[in-house]
């Protein structure tokens, strides 16, 4: 699951997130993501095993610990990220495992764990529970992140393997082409165009460093698809949010105002798109 350009930007977050930049960008969960996380999860057998793939510092896993009773599992390729998750979910500690390397998130949810002992820092498995995810969350462009198709579909099927077959669900959200980096977009078309289209690089500038990272822009019908051909059927689409996510989070009104939006206006107006998906029957 790892290739190349997940180590490069394994290298960018752990910087995003040491600096401090990540939490003060998005300092909690799109209360409109969550409300769409907590309707799918009233709908599960309780508790329920919910994995966040891509939880960061655990904006997402928070709330979910907080309000309700589930185990949740928590991956990440930034060691940093969760480290972080690790102080911040602390209080409910028997009820969250937390991965930095996917091959032990794997022995975990295939096989349980008992032998907590041989646990490294990155990996706090307090779970003994083998089985299938009720809920898997792939939130805020992690998706986008895999370079190329193929990469994206893999991790696609991995979700279908290990969600339960009956209520399974997977709630994932994806940057919107026809709104986001709209030059880069033109600039990868004008000098490059044997790139994929919706394929960029954009650069984050931290502590000094200019760290380049790869970005696939999807349009709704490309990310139906992809879920078709991982063994999914798609249950919701919707605007993740209309305005960028960084304004949403930081002012209360806006926030009320772009949910309203979103209700109103085509999914293909949103600045990400937010889906929630099933296993084909």
């Amino acid at each position: 699951m790892i290739t190349s350009n997940i180590r490069e930007t394994a290298k960018a977050y752990d910087s995003y997130h040491g600096i401090g930049l990540y939490c003060t960008r998005y300092p909690q969960a799109n209360a409109r993501v969550l409300n769409t996380i907590f309707d799918v999860l009233s709908k599960m057998p309780k508790p329920c095993r919910v994995l966040d793939y891509g939880c960061g510092y655990g904006r997402y896993l928070y709330p979910i610990l907080k309000q309700t009773q589930h185990h949740v599992y928590g991956y990440d390729i930034s060691e940093v990220a969760i480290s972080q998750a690790l102080t911040n979910l602390n209080e409910f500690q028997e009820r969250m495992s937390l991965f930095n390397h996917h091959e032990t998130l794997d022995d975990a949810l295939n096989h349980g764990d008992h032998n907590n002992s041989n646990h490294n820092k990155s990996d706090h498995n307090k779970s003994d529970h083998a089985g299938k995810i009720d809920a898997g969350l792939l939130l805020f462009g992690v998706l986008s992140h895999l370079k190329g198709k193929d990469e994206r579909c893999r991790l696609l099927k991995w979700f279908y393997q290990h969600l339960h077959p009956d209520h399974g669900r997977l709630i994932l959200s994806v940057p919107n082409r026809r709104r986001r980096f709209l030059y880069h977009q033109w600039q990868t078309k004008r000098h490059h165009p044997e790139i994929p289209a919706g394929d960029i690089t954009y650069h984050r500038h931290q502590s000094g460093r200019k760290i380049p990272l790869y970005y696939h822009l999807y349009q709704c019908h490309e990310l139906t698809s992809e879920l078709e051909e991982a063994g999914f059927e798609l249950e919701h689409l919707t605007a993740e949010s209309f305005f960028p996510e960084r304004t949403v989070l930081n002012s209360p009104l806006l926030s009320k105002l772009d949910h309203r939006l979103c209700e109103c206006l085509p999914v293909s107006a949103g600045y990400g798109i937010l889906a929630v998906a099933r296993r084909r029957t």
